[in-house]
């Protein structure tokens, strides 16, 4: 069924194509995180994807010639063709497709543990334009981790979907797809796709929304107003167990209740140089859509109390101030709860997260360091229905490091030349013990006071360094080394490689 879904969109694309450029993104931030150890973990660039505009009719296998040729273009430092591209030239307009296929291979070995796994991949990738009107993109692939993949499935940060098992081995089967398709209008962008998306500038993973958890199928809006935007998304999002796992009869194993997430967003530029937005999240589940939650234009959380209070609100607000040409300050604070009369009290309920940061770029090519501080209060994220906790599939939708937490993060990255950057990362993080997992039903907590770190406390360091090598717009290459140690425990240091090739 997937070969036939996607022979049947490759024939409906040939009418595809591209011309002025457009951006389609309503949340990306300003300043993010380039240290990634993996290629795939690198969500795509949709601006580059949609904006992509092929010059010549082309077909990689269309002749013995032409597959020589492209051989040839594969080793080409300048050649940026893909296997088949088609562009319908009109006199107004143009439309345009574009067809790549890629695979790729990573390999981790903790020298700690050593313990070692490995993760191959292959995909197909397509984009493409009708009229400047109609864009969409589609990428699948698929791979598998061999050897250790126990471990992977613990610690890989690529293992954040559907997976099978192996039948001849213990290794694990996954695949993914990440797809969009947006009308570009006057009235706004409207969008229907399957993605993820994360909000608020940040190095060491958004307290708002981060990208870290699997892609989730939504429909969006994003409407200009001059120097404000108005942004709207509805998600649907998979609970973290089913009624099998919370007791019931296990013929419910796959019995997955109704979860979703609406994001209602309002952004404000003034002039290049500031940015503020401020906006609302809605966790809610166990029942069908509701049609109060997509109304773009209202208060959501006004509407949640009129709902009897049985969804999970949290309210965020953020900026970016460029103070300088070369100089970045940025900060994100999302609430849950919050009494005013409670505000400078440890009382449980005052959860929030706040973040801020400052980005400085140095005096050779696009270098920069980093700093940031995060911090997070217990119960964080948590809610008393399973259903509302902020979370998809069992991974966490805000600060990936959990809650009841302080942390101090740094990265340097170094462009060092056309096809060569250097990106170190290094973190301190202090965290308690109660309340810093979203998991946790809150109505458990022990008492009604929360003191920062309370509980156990978990001093951890982790320092990295990633080199990669863009050895031409063919092939990538990645290495890095991470150590992390637990303060009184072992240090537990870590390889990995990873290569694409694209055409």
């Amino acid at each position: 069924m997937k070969k036939i879904s996607i022979i049947f969109s490759l024939l409906i694309s040939c009418f595809l194509s591209a011309e002025n450029f457009v951006s389609l993104t309503w949340n990306e931030p300003q300043i993010s995180s380039l240290y990634q150890p993996y290629i795939l973990q690198k969500n795509l660039n949709e601006n580059e994807l949609i904006n992509l505009s092929p010059k010549d009719d082309y077909l990689a296998i269309s002749s013995p010639k032409s597959l020589v040729q492209a051989f040839r273009n594969c080793i080409s430092k300048t050649d940026n063709s893909s296997f088949y591209s088609k562009n319908i030239q009109s006199a107004q307009t143009s439309s345009h497709l574009n067809l790549r296929f890629y695979a790729g291979a990573d390999y981790t070995r903790n020298l700690t543990t050593e313990k070692h796994y490995y993760y191959y991949n292959y995909a197909v990738l397509f984009t493409g334009n009708i009229k400047s009107k109609l864009f969409y993109y589609a990428n699948w692939y698929m791979g598998k981790f061999g050897l250790d993949s126990d471990v992977a499935k613990k610690t890989s940060p690529l293992f954040d979907t559907w997976k099978q098992q192996s039948t001849n081995d213990d290794g694990f089967y996954l695949d993914n797809m990440t797809a969009k398709i947006s009308y570009h209008s006057s009235v706004g962008d409207f969008t229907i796709g399957r993605g993820k998306y994360e909000i608020g500038s940040n190095i060491s993973g958004s307290v708002i929304l981060n990208d870290v958890a699997n892609d989730y199928g939504y429909f969006s809006h994003n409407l200009q107003l001059g120097k404000f935007s108005l942004s709207f998304m509805h998600a649907t999002l998979v609970a973290d167990s089913t009624n099998a796992e919370i007791g019931n009869n296990a013929l419910y194993y796959k019995n997955y209740e109704d979860k979703y997430l609406v994001v209602h967003k309002l952004d404000w530029n003034p002039n290049p140089k500031f940015h503020f937005f401020v906006g609302e999240h809605i966790i809610y589940g166990s029942r069908n859509i509701d049609p109060s939650y997509l109304l773009p234009h209202t208060f959501m959380r006004v509407t949640e109390h009129n709902l009897y209070d049985r969804d999970n609100v949290l309210i965020f607000w953020g900026g970016d101030w460029q103070i300088s040409s070369s100089n970045t300050i940025y900060s994100n604070l999302i609430l849950d709860e919050l009494s005013k009369s409670k505000i400078f009290t440890n009382w449980w309920g005052n959860k929030y997260a706040f973040q801020i940061g400052n980005s400085q770029k140095l005096f050779f090519r696009d270098s920069k360091i980093t700093v940031e501080f995060t911090a997070v209060r217990p119960w964080m994220y948590t809610h008393k229905y399973l259903v509302n906790k902020f979370s998809n599939e069992k991974k966490p939708l805000g600060f990936t490091a959990g809650s009841n937490i302080l942390q101090y993060t740094v990265e340097l990255n170094l462009d060092l030349a056309n096809n060569l950057k250097l990106d170190l990362q290094s973190s301190y993080s202090r965290q308690g013990s109660v309340g810093n997992d979203f998991l946790v039903n809150y109505k458990d907590r022990p008492t009604d006071e929360a003191n920062w770190l309370e509980g156990d406390i978990t001093d951890k360091y982790r320092n990295g360094v990633i080199l990669t090598w863009q050895v031409n717009h063919h092939h990538l290459f990645k290495i890095g080394y991470e150590i992390e140690q637990i303060r009184s425990e072992d240090a537990n240091d870590t390889i990995s490689i990873s290569y694409q090739a694209i055409y």
